[in-house]
């Protein structure tokens, strides 16, 4: 390992601790703390690193969970509808089936991909 490599990874190191911890410079004229600036003394400590972050990649979605969320947190909701348009004399059903059909014009990115390479 040479000391490019080391210079790099301290910088990096750096830059990930100043995204996990900022000290600011108090700014009694702005209430939003994510805007006040960054101490000195702590650039100087860091070496002047820009911010970074731990990220994750996304993973795809399967079928399966969104079949679970939505016995869990959609299902109740529909048998509400059925019954109580059932109960005005209307076809809870038909509304539903509407509804589900409307759904197609709103669907994303990651709904498509779902569809795609679901693992239902």
């Amino acid at each position: 390992m040479d000391l490019k490599d080391n210079q790099e990874r301290s910088q990096r190191a750096a830059g990930l601790l100043l995204g996990l911890l900022d000290f600011k410079e108090i700014d009694l004229t702005d209430s939003n703390k994510s805007r006040w600036k960054t101490s000195e003394w702590w650039l100087e400590f860091l070496d002047n690193a820009s911010k970074e972050y731990f990220t994750l990649p996304k993973t795809l979605q399967k079928l399966e969970p969104v079949k679970d969320w939505f016995s869990h947190c959609v299902a109740s909701l529909a048998y509400v509808i059925l019954i109580a348009l059932h109960k005005d004399g209307e076809n809870g059903y038909d509304w539903l089936m509407d509804a589900i059909q409307a759904g197609e014009e709103r669907l994303k990115a990651r709904h498509k991909k779902i569809l795609a390479g679901g693992d239902g």
